[in-house]
C-alpha cells in the first residue's frame, strides 16, 4: 500500500504543485473514517466532524488563491486513498505482530514495488550521477522520515485507532510550517496561524476523546474487540 501511495504521489508531482500535492495527500484524514465505517466498524459522528474540521484547518494553513485542479491532483488523490488504506490495515495487523518485523516487511515491500516501477517506467541514472550530497540526502530520507517514522507509527497503532492516528498525523503540516519559519525564514500569514491553531485544536480534541473513552487500549483488549468477544 505505501509503495503504491508513494509512486502515485511522485507521479502527481509531475503535473501539480507541491502545495496541492501536500494538501490532497492529507485528505486521508477524511478517507480513513469512511473506510472503517464501510468495513463495518462503528465510527462516532464526532470523529467525522473532527476529520472535516481538520481539512478546513489544513486548507487554511496550506492553500492560497493559486489553487487549481490539474491531472496530477487525481493521481495524488489516489495516493491519499492508499495511505488511508494503509492506516486502516495497520490498525488491524499491528496489535498482532512485532512492530520491528512488521516495519521491516513494509519497508521491504516499498523498496520492491518502487524498484519494479522504476525498472518499467524510468531510465535508471548512471553510478556517476550519485554524488556524495545526494547519497547523504537519500540516506537521511530513508532512515529518519521513512524507517524510524513507520516504526513509531506501527508501534503506536498497536494501541490507538487509525482515525486517531490520521488526525495526529496532521501535526506534520504544523511542524512543517514552524520549521519553514524557523530555519528558512519563511513568512507566516495570519491565516496560516489560524490554520495551525485549528489543527492543534483538532489533535487535542482527538486525544481528549480517547482519554474520555478510557485512553489507548491494551493490545489484548484490541484483539478481543477485533474478534468480537
Amino acid at each position: 500500500m505505501i509503495g503504491v501511495a508513494y509512486a502515485l504521489q511522485t507521479v502527481g508531482l509531475l503535473t501539480t504543485t507541491a502545495t496541492n500535492n501536500a494538501f490532497i495527500t492529507c485528505t486521508y484524514v477524511v478517507i480513513v473514517p469512511f473506510l472503517m465505517w464501510s468495513g463495518g466498524k462503528k465510527i462516532r459522528g464526532v470523529n467525522f466532524l473532527i476529520a472535516f474540521i481538520t481539512i478546513i484547518g489544513l486548507a487554511t494553513l496550506s492553500l492560497n488563491s493559486d489553487f487549481h485542479v490539474s491531472p496530477g491532483d487525481i493521481w495524488t488523490l489516489g495516493c491519499a486513498f492508499f495511505f488511508a488504506t494503509h492506516m486502516v490495515m495497520l490498525g488491524e495487523y499491528s496489535p498482532r505482530h512485532d512492530a520491528f518485523l512488521l516495519t521491516l516487511m513494509q519497508i521491504a515491500m516499498v523498496g520492491l514495488v518502487n524498484i519494479a516501477l522504476a525498472l518499467v517506467f524510468e531510465t535508471l541514472p548512471a553510478a556517476v550521477d550519485f554524488s556524495r550530497p545526494l547519497l547523504l540526502s537519500l540516506l537521511f530520507c530513508a532512515l529518519l522520515p521513512t524507517v524510524v517514522c513507520y516504526l513509531i507509527q506501527t508501534a503506536a497503532q498497536k494501541t490507538i485507532s487509525p482515525v486517531t492516528a490520521s488526525v495526529l498525523f496532521m501535526g506534520e503540516a504544523v511542524f512543517g510550517a514552524f520549521f519553514g519559519w524557523l530555519l528558512l525564514q519563511e513568512t507566516l500569514l495570519p491565516r496560516q496561524f489560524l490554520g495551525a491553531a485549528i489543527l492543534i485544536l483538532c489533535m487535542s480534541a482527538t486525544v481528549l476523546l480517547d482519554s474520555r473513552n478510557g485512553g489507548p487500549k491494551s493490545i489484548a483488549e484490541l484483539e478481543q474487540n477485533r474478534l468480537g468477544k
